[in-house]
């Protein structure tokens, strides 16, 4: 089955599965109650769309734009992100479980209760982002880009941030492992000295 979308159109309680949406240029459209499996995205711009208790699963939406987009109460399970856009989203209570997310750009989006776990995140975009409630689970996010983004409360000491990019006004808050924090004092060009004995 082909798929024909366009703006303003509405999808609801549907299961689409093994097959492709290419070539598609909407926006303003709205999945409801949607589950895809197995689905690839291929040159798809769909801005300013809505995901409203939307399941992805084992999909590929890598290189894709869906900027400025809705995700309410949705899931990627297993997915590929690489290269996705998404900037300038809104995203609530959203699950990403097992992704590939190499490279996603999310800069100035709206996150919260978004929980990514066990993903890799390398260079991800997250950029002048809000963040409430977002959890990172045993993620890779080398190189990752989180310049300024508050990351009061956010905890990334289970995760490899090798490299991460942030600025220093906007960590204040953020939960780091003894390892991590050592690592990061040193991108920071601050000195941790060893005790020396004898020492006052």
């Amino acid at each position: 089955m082909s798929y024909i979308i366009n703006d303003e159109d509405e999808f609801n309680e549907l299961t689409i599965k093994d097959c492709s949406i290419e070539e598609s240029n909407a926006c303003n459209v709205i999945f409801r109650d949607v589950v895809f499996k197995n689905v690839s995205f291929m040159d798809i711009d769909w801005e300013s769309t809505e995901f409203l208790h939307v399941r992805f699963e084992n999909c590929d939406l890598s290189n894709i734009n869906i900027d400025k987009a809705i995700f309410h109460h949705s899931e990627f399970i297993s997915c590929k992100l690489i290269g996705t856009h998404l900037m300038e989203s809104s995203m609530r209570e959203v699950l990403f479980n097992g992704c590939q997310c190499d490279y996603l750009v999310l800069g100035g989006s709206n996150l919260k209760d978004v929980t990514f776990n066990e993903c890799r995140m390398n260079q991800a975009g997250f950029s002048v982002c809000k963040m409430n409630n977002v959890q990172f689970k045993y993620c890779e996010m080398q190189r990752a880009e989180l310049s300024g983004t508050k990351l009061k409360g956010i905890d990334l000491s289970s995760c490899i941030i090798d490299g991460i990019n942030l600025r220093i006004e906007d960590v204040r808050g953020l939960r780091l492992s003894p390892t991590q924090a050592v690592d990061f004092s040193k991108m920071l060009g601050i000195q941790v000295m060893e005790e020396r004995e004898g020492s006052i």
